[in-house]
């Protein structure tokens, strides 16, 4: 008989999700066990989740824009002439940096 499924297990799920809706499946798994006693793996909660659809989206939640990453970005932006010298125009012609005949 399989016990891994129960309708209490369901319900205790719910209930989790419904607090927390960011938890993780190993933090589900360790609570389940905690109140349960039950070694439900990752794969079979992950099922159980999907089958009630209150599974997360796929891939890394995305991160709001903080101040620090625009100035980092300002940054970038101001040193980029330390890439692009200033300089004689024939040496930046495709001859390769020779500069031109005469």
């Amino acid at each position: 008989m399989a016990t891994k499924g129960t309708a209490e297990v369901k319900a205790f799920l719910k209930k989790a999700k419904g607090q927390h809706p960011q938890a993780t499946g190993a933090e589900l798994c360790v609570q389940v066990w905690e109140s349960f006693e039950i070694d439900l793996s990752l794969s079979r909660l992950n099922e159980l989740l999907h089958a009630e659809g209150l599974s997360n989206a796929p891939g890394r939640p995305q991160q709001a824009a903080t101040l620090e990453m625009s100035s980092a970005t300002e940054r970038e932006i101001d040193n980029a002439e330390a890439f692009f010298p200033f300089g004689r125009i024939d040496r930046t012609r495709s001859t390769g940096g020779r500069a031109k005949r005469r």
